[in-house]
């Protein structure tokens, strides 16, 4: 028997949302005119609902689910910079595959040496510092990153705080985001290419290829000599 289909409330998706972009409690609340405890009743069903432990695996769960869409959370250019890792060229083969299966297991591997790939990643957060944020983004908690890097909670949460300064994050959700925009971490160290392509499958293709392009464009925009 197939199941029902999650239904989330207009609170509910407006929460999750906000979760997905970064935001804590506090500014959910103030975002939605809403109180701090509505925030958590709003997520906490969202949870109940998903079957989702914590509210960053109830965001990607309503993605998977297509109870959300990745382009109701991001612009096309701040999903243009999220995906900035991946060539043009991969955007659009994703974008072809999901145009012609799409309900399949999104087997997906990236094409060879792409002549538009782009610069090579910052150096400003260190190994572990990634490991660490990569975790974040996945939705484990302070403990749970802690037992999967055979550390301690306080170790942890260092380099939470070191990441946090050297991006100027207010927050740890905010530090992958800004992450990936700077560069010091791309969104292929925390999700495989078949996850990316999973969570791409709530957006339409069209929307996949202008992204594509809009990084074609940024690409050669790039390679363009300065003026002095």
């Amino acid at each position: 028997m197939r199941k029902r289909d999650v239904i989330l409330t207009e609170g509910e998706r407006d929460a999750l949302i906000l979760v997905a972009r970064g935001m804590t409690n506090e500014e959910i609340a103030q975002r939605l005119c809403t109180s701090i405890n509505k925030v958590k009743a709003l997520i906490h069903q969202s949870c109940l609902k998903l079957e989702a432990h914590n509210r960053v695996e109830a965001v990607f769960t309503a993605i998977r689910k297509k109870t959300l869409t990745v382009d109701e959370i991001f612009s096309l250019d701040e999903m243009a910079d999220l995906l900035s890792s991946l060539s043009p060229g991969n955007m659009e083969a994703i974008a072809e595959l999901l145009r012609h299966n799409p309900s399949s297991n999104y087997n997906f591997t990236l094409k060879g040496n792409d002549p538009q790939q782009r610069s090579e990643q910052s150096t400003v957060l260190t190994q572990r510092e990634r490991d660490v944020l990569a975790l974040v983004a996945r939705g484990l908690s302070n403990q749970e990153i802690a037992a999967q890097l055979y550390t301690s909670v306080s170790t942890v949460r260092s380099f939470l705080y070191q990441v946090c300064t050297k991006l100027e994050a207010p927050n740890r959700e905010q530090a992958f985001i800004l992450a990936v925009k700077k560069k010091a971490i791309t969104v292929t160290e925390v999700f495989s290419l078949g996850e990316l392509v999973e969570l791409l499958a709530s957006v339409k293709p069209e929307v996949i290829e202008k992204i594509a392009q809009l990084l074609r464009q940024r690409f050669q925009h790039e390679q363009l000599p300065s003026v002095s």
